[in-house]
């Protein structure tokens, strides 16, 4: 029910919090837009993650169908997807 909701939406704030404790606020208008804050975000917490224990080779591999999903979906870029993937691997 609430990720209906989320596809519907038309207006959001999207908030950047720095370390600060300061802030930036932008006012997202139209579905595009909405998506388009929502991919980024989705982006960067896929990038910002930590690299916690070696990761086994199965969940290698679910993580490289992931990636590569998201890749053809148009979330990531080639050169990110490239990047995450080297970042993935050289977990083994």
């Amino acid at each position: 029910m609430g990720l209906a909701a989320l596809a519907t939406k038309t207006k959001a704030a999207a908030l950047v919090i720095f370390g600060d404790a300061t802030y930036h606020e932008t006012q997202l208008n139209g579905n595009a837009a909405v998506r388009a804050a929502q991919a980024e975000a989705f982006k960067f917490n896929l990038m910002a993650g930590t690299r916690a224990v070696p990761a086994q080779p199965e969940d290698v591999a679910a993580i490289l169908r992931k990636l590569a999903s998201l890749r053809d979906e148009g979330l990531l870029t080639d050169e990110e997807f490239a990047a995450k993937r080297a970042e993935v691997i050289a977990r083994i």
